[in-house]
């Protein structure tokens, strides 16, 4: 067993006061599993998370040429378990959301049979958790060529909510699905997704790059510089300020002034369907063959032949995404905590450069274990002052672990990471890192 003496924190930055050295990013894969849903079908459609334990899927479908359907199933157990809790037909299920346990909303379709193919969109709602659906809206065009059903849907609470279709309009309800009225938005395009952050501003996308943003509750829509040509599928707001969009080409968009200017980054060569930030920090992006995840650099969090549809989070660490016949769950934010690049155990104790480095605000420091024992990671200022603490004498199995820092708090500076095992009694290394803001 390697040994290493411990030292005293000012000794340790006078040792490590080297300069600052680059390093390439590994990817990561792993950190989901796959859960039997034992649903039947193979048009799983959306998902939403309210705890580590519990969520929603719906399943959406029509089987030509006669019949619209839809199902709802529920876990209690963090997905070892999901339960069949209500179903019906004349519509099939695209999009949906809960503002609590009890209530929410779902928006589809409607295709009818032949010879005229009736086309049709549907608002349904829940007062019982999923177990009864009340429909709110309904419209049935006959001999329509193309799809007007709902793509997607934005409540802020129980009473105040959008939906966006195929169609130049936006639903707006402010009385809990009593009534709906329509807000137009020209040019028009097919709409794919639709966000508000509050009772008054709030973004659609769709088509062609398309996307357009309104600051008086959707009675005004103004049209935002185009992102790229291809179909914005997804969208993601924090604040009035800072929000993600993701399209049918890999890419991830950023705005941090409301939408007037963008930031592009192909992070995927396949279609990204549907996004989900938690904070600036924490993001997921979910697509065909990938979900790629954001923890202050991005990663590949689950690589496979699926397409994924929906993905949803309760914190920064459980969440569940879906589409076609797959259901998947992570406990550990799509990160693999131990062994995440190999599944050989360490042959010797090792404490990693952070990357990116420098920084801002978040960071990444990755170490070794080949034998178990009591870890802390500790960060500390240039004067040694102690300034988080990232592990606690903390116990943990021989691997590989990785974990995050968040310096949002900090002011710029050089900063230094010590990883002591057994109180030092096993190891104990230190470098430095430079956060930058």
């Amino acid at each position: 067993m390697m040994k290493t003496t411990t030292i005293n924190i000012t000794t340790i930055i006078l040792i490590v006061f080297i300069s600052i050295l680059p390093k390439t990013a590994s990817s990561q894969q792993g950190g989901w599993s796959r859960q039997m849903t034992n649903m039947g079908v193979d048009n799983l459609t959306c998902v939403y998370a309210f705890s580590p334990l519990n969520a929603i899927a719906s399943v959406g479908y029509y089987t030509y040429p006669l019949t619209n359907a839809y199902q709802f199933y529920k876990t209690t157990n963090g997905g070892i378990n999901w339960i069949l809790i209500s179903s019906g037909s004349n519509c099939y299920i695209n999009t949906f959301q809960f503002i609590d346990e009890q209530t929410g909303y779902a928006g589809g379709g409607y295709t009818g049979p032949p010879p005229d193919f009736d086309k049709g969109q549907f608002i349904l709602k829940t007062t019982n958790g999923g177990v009864n659906w009340t429909t709110a809206w309904y419209m049935i065009i006959s001999e329509l060529p193309v799809d007007i059903d709902f793509k997607d849907l934005h409540f802020i609470n129980a009473n105040t909510g959008w939906a966006c279709s195929n169609q130049a309009s936006i639903l707006r309800t402010t009385n809990g699905g009593f009534n709906f009225t329509f807000h137009a938005i020209t040019p028009y395009f097919y709409k794919k997704a639709i966000f508000f952050v509050n009772s008054q501003r709030g973004w659609t996308a769709g088509d062609s790059g398309r996307i357009a943003s309104t600051s008086n509750g959707g009675l005004n829509w103004n049209m935002q510089p185009d992102l790229m040509t291809q179909t914005i599928n997804s969208l993601s707001f924090l604040n009035e300020q800072t929000g993600y969009a993701c399209n049918s080409t890999g890419f991830l968009f950023k705005t941090t002034n409301g939408g007037v200017n963008w930031a592009s980054n192909q992070i995927s060569t396949t279609p990204l369907y549907s996004i989900f930030y938690t904070d600036e920090y924490h993001g997921w992006i979910a697509g065909t063959n990938y979900i790629i995840g954001y923890n202050g650099s991005f990663f590949n969090s689950y690589v496979s032949s699926m397409t994924l549809k929906s993905i949803s989070f309760c914190d920064t660490l459980h969440g569940w995404a879906c589409g076609g016949t797959y259901m998947l769950y992570t406990s550990t934010g799509g990160v693999t905590g131990i062994n995440p690049y190999n599944n050989s155990i360490p042959v010797e104790y090792n404490l990693e450069q952070n990357y990116p480095n420098p920084f801002n605000p978040t960071t990444k420091i990755i170490y070794d274990l080949p034998n178990s024992g009591n870890v802390k990671l500790i960060v500390y200022d240039l004067l040694g002052n102690e300034t988080s603490i990232l592990e606690k004498n903390k116990f943990k199995s021989a691997g590989r672990y990785s974990t995050v820092f968040d310096g949002s708090n900090l002011s710029s500076g050089v900063y230094f990471y010590l990883l002591e095992v057994n109180d030092g009694k096993d190891f104990s290394m230190a470098k430095k890192m430079l956060l930058i803001k």
